[in-house]
């Protein structure tokens, strides 16, 4: 539990070579969230990065059995119980590699190595549990995708490795293709990031599209401050990158004159300052990202990959590389499927995968994983989607479950949260209005009634972004992401 740093991955990949099984936890994360996950897990060994971090165990310890050691790898602990990282290594060097290398040697690839716990909105995380075969065959089936190099690729840690996103790209790709990772200071999405890019120059860059958004909109905000000329070279010279993308969408791959100018003007000094000089691959993942900004970037010459995966993936299912556009996430990974169930009279169905990369199941939920991972190893994962003529799937929609069976019990003919949504089916309308009237009668003040209401395509969570990684809820985010519907309330 810290911040990226090398004892982070140093015990991440110590803990998968001697047999055990690791996960993370959130540094946002209050005492409760931890003895969760802690528990959950049967966590007998568990580190933290500082006093910080430690508070929150100490105040949970008594209700972990099985817990065996707390270690803070950052300074010197002040309790007498908890052992330093120096104290850890001198452990080690007291023991021999001949038990590890004949752990090593029963060590199946089907066997969990890392648990992923997804954050939800209601109850308890979800425990993935991912085996080591599920990790690095979605590694290779990513660095296949891309033809990555070995050795030449570099990397910037920033983004928290709880998350499978970050495990994939900071973890297990450089550890395929002997890559050089460069470790972010805690203050990265905070503003530092791109002081890191600088420095790092990283040829592979992972940005989820909340940090897409800032580089987007702190360009823009500089961009306003520019005289008329700049500004009108900055226009013309997105113009050229525009159009240049655009016809290698429609297959036709040729750097005419002006793009050739405006990235000797424009492209090459914008890249230099983002720290993306050398980066080759650009990705954006774990939720959608506007099309205004990512024909930005690639009026810039940023063209940004989009990823699509989940955790149950083991990260990533298709991407789009050579087959980008605006409006898809590509194709399969190779060693990856994808299938529509229950598709629609639009061509529309619940995505489905399969592949090598699907997890192993819930840690102790059998139930949970028969709904999400069928009989024949299919995940469904509770998005619509549609596949083109060329086999590139886009993701249209998110299925609820929970609400489509409320729906229905009241009489509700819809089959999607859209439906739900653009249809405005009066009985759905007017059972929450009638919910509302009765929580109203027991407020104590009118200032506590609710006087109006919306539904929302999705429920608050994680990955769109109106939830930190504790649940707790972005009220900034949220505002700036539904202004015009909370407009609409008011007028």
């Amino acid at each position: 539990m810290g911040f990226n740093c090398p004892q982070w991955f140093f015990a991440d990949l110590a803990a998968m070579y001697a047999g055990g099984i690791g996960t993370g936890i959130y540094t946002t994360n209050s005492p409760e969230a931890c003895q969760y996950c802690a528990h959950h897990s049967r966590a007998n060994i568990i580190l933290v990065e500082d006093e910080k971090q430690l508070q929150k165990i100490l105040q949970i310890k008594q209700n972990l059995p099985y817990l065996k050691a707390v270690i803070q790898f950052e300074g010197k602990p002040k309790e007498k119980d908890v052992l330093s990282w120096d104290d850890l290594l001198e452990i080690g060097k007291r023991e021999t590699d001949n038990e590890l290398t004949s752990v090593l040697k029963t060590i199946g690839a089907n066997e969990c190595c890392s648990i992923v716990y997804t954050s939800g909105t209601v109850g308890n995380p979800k425990a993935v549990m991912l085996s080591h075969d599920n990790m690095l065959h979605d590694a290779r089936m990513l660095l296949e995708t891309t033809k990555v190099a070995e050795g030449s690729e570099t990397m910037v840690s920033y983004l928290p490795l709880s998350h499978v996103a970050a495990m994939l790209t900071d973890i297990m790709m450089p550890l395929v293709t002997g890559g050089t990772i460069y470790f972010a200071d805690k203050n990265a999405l905070k503003g530092s990031l791109v002081e890191t890019l600088i420095v790092a120059k990283p040829t592979i860059f992972l940005g989820v599209p909340r940090v897409w958004e800032k580089i987007y909109e702190k360009m823009q905000e500089k961009a306003r401050s520019n005289g008329v000329i700049k500004t009108w070279i900055a226009n013309w010279a997105k113009a050229q990158g525009l159009y240049y993308y655009t016809n290698k969408i429609n297959g036709v791959d040729y750097k005419h004159w002006g793009y050739t100018l405006a990235k000797w003007l424009v492209f090459d000094k914008v890249k230099a300052a983002l720290g993306l000089s050398k980066c080759r691959l650009c990705i954006t993942g774990a939720a959608p990202l506007h099309t205004d900004v990512k024909k930005y970037f690639m009026s810039l010459d940023i063209p940004l990959l989009e990823v699509y995966g989940m955790s149950e993936a083991a990260g990533a299912h298709t991407l789009s590389y050579k087959q980008y556009n605006f409006n898809t996430v590509g194709l399969s990974l190779p060693g990856a499927y994808t299938k529509l169930d229950n598709i629609d009279e639009n061509g529309e169905g619940e995505i489905c995968m399969s592949g090598r990369h699907i997890f192993m199941g819930y840690l102790t939920d059998p139930e949970k994983t028969a709904e999400t991972k069928d009989k024949n190893g299919w995940l469904h994962s509770g998005d619509l989607g549609k596949l083109d003529s060329n086999g590139c799937l886009s993701v249209t929609d998110t299925l609820n479950p929970d609400v489509l069976q409320w729906a229905k019990s009241i009489g509700s003919k819809a089959t999607t949260v859209t439906e739900v949504i653009n249809s405005r089916d009066p009985l759905i309308y007017e059972k929450i209005d009638k919910a509302i009237q009765r929580a109203n009668v027991l407020s104590i003040s009118n200032a506590q009634k609710v006087q109006k209401f919306e539904i929302l395509p999705h429920d608050f969570s994680v990955p769109t972004g109106e939830l930190g990684p504790t649940l707790k809820l972005k009220r900034n985010v949220v505002y700036k992401m539904y202004t015009d519907l909370i407009d609409k309330m008011y007028e």
